[in-house]
């Protein structure tokens, strides 16, 4: 919640500046997840983070973002938001086998 947020007012300062802040970009992301499901929440949590859309998984499990400006992808490039997926990856597949 709380990097939403921050994207929240970065994008806000961006749209609102006289100076129009943005470097729209596309970019492949390595999606670093372990499962289908991981992948599939990664994804969508890069599409939830303002200023953020995953857009396609290509046939490599990468990721193409588009992002308003390269700054977001550089921190998804640094792999934080992916360790959290991957963190709670057994927890998902544990829940799943337990139906």
């Amino acid at each position: 919640m709380y990097e939403i947020v921050l994207s929240n007012i970065d994008v806000s300062k961006r749209v609102w500046s006289a100076d129009l802040n943005i470097k729209p970009t596309l970019r492949r992301v390595t999606a670093t997840p372990n499962t289908e499901l991981g992948r599939a929440i990664y994804a969508n949590s890069i599409t939830l983070t303002p200023g953020t859309t995953a857009i396609n998984f290509t046939p490599d499990d990468d990721i193409l973002v588009h992002a308003l400006h390269e700054d977001s992808l550089e921190e998804l490039e640094a792999g934080e938001m992916a360790a959290r997926v991957r963190d709670v990856e057994p927890y998902l597949v544990m829940d799943r086998e337990d139906r």
